[in-house]
């Protein structure tokens, strides 16, 4: 049985877990898919310099304040999660793994 969301995101670098984070406010329920760990390929970088509201932060706490945020407004965070395969035609959306099924009205 398909697990069903209001959103489907792919990857939970700063675009999905910001955009999980309004979601999540909007009183929508979403789950992020992340194929390796929580904050993508952000989180591997040292230092970011260029992040509004930080003069300078590791991505590893960047994306981890992020995800605490999207979180705390419900997002779901699924990792170490590959998807396999997707349906985006009609209302309903489907996106597979290879251990589960993911429908939402919106992926991305």
């Amino acid at each position: 049985m398909a697990k069903s969301y209001d959103a489907i995101i792919i990857g939970s670098g700063p675009a999905g877990l910001t955009a999980a984070l309004y979601l999540g406010r909007a009183g929508q329920k979403c789950v992020i898919l992340e194929k390796e760990f929580p904050g993508g390929y952000t989180a591997k970088i040292a230092e970011i310099e260029n992040y509004p509201g930080y003069e300078e932060i590791s991505g590893f706490d960047l994306t981890a304040v992020m995800q605490k945020q999207a979180e705390k407004f419900g997002a779901e965070l699924v990792y170490p999660v590959e998807v396999v395969e997707m349906d985006l035609k009609g209302e309903t959306k489907r996106v597979k793994t290879r251990d589960e099924v993911y429908e939402g009205h919106v992926v991305i």
